[in-house]
């Protein structure tokens, strides 16, 4: 099973450097890995909507409503907010404010649901990451370390062109997975689609008419 370490020493092994045991080893290599793990995970956590870290909950109103609206406390282990998900026919729409999630006035009136917001949460649990996800961190990772530790240049810009392709083949079909309102478009134009130039959005579903369909979801 993987672990913190295990991608750590995934990453040196694209430099050529030894193995560590621990984060917390008295070394160069097991200093950097410990100050780089956390920034890379969550950083390429956030990019995508990865499946292993989506995450749906209610939000819970404020008391007092900010100037331009109604205005939600968002969740602690929120890192990326991705939509909300009102319950009814209305379209919503939305903004963030540092820690906060502000519905416009223009369409306050409309909110006499409960608000639930769709978002990449922040996982640690490092057996829960798909090996997708496994393999851009650690080669990520690399990059980084890959000055400090080597001085090596050449091999830096090589292991950045080989992320690049790798977050391009990798993401894409990754944050696809497990959500059927994600497919293709037949309009090339109104494709939300996560494509491998790495644009992703989630669609919204629409009826034949073309109104908006929002889906019963049975969160409490």
């Amino acid at each position: 099973m993987a672990d913190e370490v295990t991608v750590c020493n995934q990453a040196l092994s694209y430099l050529g450097e030894p193995d560590i045991r621990s984060l917390d080893e008295l070394n160069k290599r097991a200093g950097l890995c410990k100050n780089f793990y956390p920034l890379v995970r969550d950083s390429v956590m956030g990019d995508y909507d990865w499946s292993f870290a989506r995450a749906t909950k209610k939000l819970q109103r404020l008391d007092e409503d900010s100037v331009e609206g109604p205005t939600y406390q968002i969740p602690s282990d929120c890192l990326v907010p991705r939509g909300i998900l009102p319950r009814g026919q209305v379209r919503t729409y939305w903004k963030v404010m540092g820690d906060t999630l502000i519905v416009p006035e223009y369409d306050s009136a409309s909110i006499t649901f409960d608000i639930y917001l769709q978002y990449t949460k922040r996982e640690t649990n490092v057996s829960l990451f798909s090996p997708a996800f496994i393999d851009i961190v650690s080669l990520d990772m690399a990059v980084r370390m890959c000055i400090p530790l080597t001085s090596d240049k050449t091999l830096a810009a090589e292991l950045k062109k080989e992320l690049r392709i790798l977050k391009q083949e990798n993401e894409a079909e990754d944050a696809n997975r497990g959500d059927d309102s994600l497919l293709p478009d037949n309009d090339p134009n109104n494709d939300t689609f996560v494509n491998p130039l790495g644009l992703s959005s989630t669609r919204l579903l629409r009826d034949e008419n073309g109104n908006i369909i929002y889906p019963y979801l049975p969160y409490s």
